[in-house]
């Protein structure tokens, strides 16, 4: 990511703050303003509505160039799909630090489509079977990682996690590789979510995959998820017949425990993340 990025994103927290002081009174209205003063933005965050219209918009637009090109015959998926991904990729790389809410919420629609056509590239060069799975699950965690490392999109980081689980998945072991390496990476992840060092949007993306995390953690030991083969299923294989007695004891109080477990732990860390995760569980 670009330091001048990095620099942009950190003045946008000190106004938050400067803008939660005032309303809690902490600060008058002409230190507020001394403050957004000091800290200007050089591009405003586009609203929530005007992104989802925006990525609606941009997906109408990739969807139809692609079918333009590829219908006709002329061109191969793969090859379109790749042509497609890098100007896309150069598109991102453009309006990330643009002054225009609607340029900005087009970048990151942009960013997401670059990472979609790769994998319809990869997937098609791989003929669509059952191995091409497991490599569109493998490229898509690398390549959202990259793009989300790159542009500190915190979608991208989820997205990347969630390929790696799923790719975890694909493998006889996968519930118990979802239980380990989630428990890693969501331990791995703690330290990042106030280092200063990052950027707030890298800081973000932590955060993101630290959620995914423990999601996946939640699903390897929740019953519902033992019973119904959930984890095993993604692998098309359905894993034993049915869980024995210890296990579904054992499950369904993980179901229970591990829910409490993060709420004490948002209760003591002082963590609205982790309150919210735990009332979800």
């Amino acid at each position: 990511m670009r330091a001048a990025w990095v620099r942009a994103e950190r003045d946008g927290e000190v106004r938050e703050a400067a803008r939660a002081w005032r309303q809690a009174a902490a600060v008058d209205g002409d230190a507020a303003a001394a403050i957004e003063a000091l800290y200007p933005t050089p591009w405003p965050n586009p609203s929530i509505l005007w992104s989802i219209l925006t990525f609606f918009f941009v997906s109408f637009a990739v969807v139809g160039l692609f079918a333009a090109i590829v219908i006709p015959g002329d061109w191969s998926v793969t090859v379109t799909a790749f042509l497609l991904a890098a100007v896309l990729l150069v598109i991102t790389e453009c309006l990330r630090p643009s002054a225009s809410g609607a340029a900005a919420a087009s970048g990151a629609a942009a960013a997401f489509w670059a990472v979609t056509c790769f994998l319809v590239g990869v997937a098609d060069s791989g003929g669509w079977g059952d191995l091409s799975l497991t490599k569109i699950l493998l490229a898509g965690a690398v390549a959202w990682g990259a793009t989300a490392w790159r542009w500190g999109y915190p979608v991208l980081a989820a997205f990347s996690a969630a390929f790696f689980f799923l790719l975890l998945a694909r493998f006889p072991p996968g519930r118990g590789l979802w239980l380990v390496l989630g428990v890693l990476l969501a331990a791995a992840c703690v330290p990042l979510l106030d280092r200063r060092e990052l950027a707030p949007s890298h800081r973000r993306c932590a955060a993101a995959v630290f959620v995914v995390a423990l999601a996946a953690v939640y699903a390897a030991v929740n019953l519902y998820s033992l019973d119904r083969h959930f984890v095993e299923s993604v692998a098309n294989w359905n894993g034993p017949a049915s869980p024995s007695g210890v296990e579904r004891a054992l499950s369904a109080l993980a179901t229970a425990a591990f829910p409490l477990f993060v709420l004490a732990w948002g209760i003591r860390s002082r963590r609205a993340l982790l309150l919210d995760l735990g009332i979800v569980f």
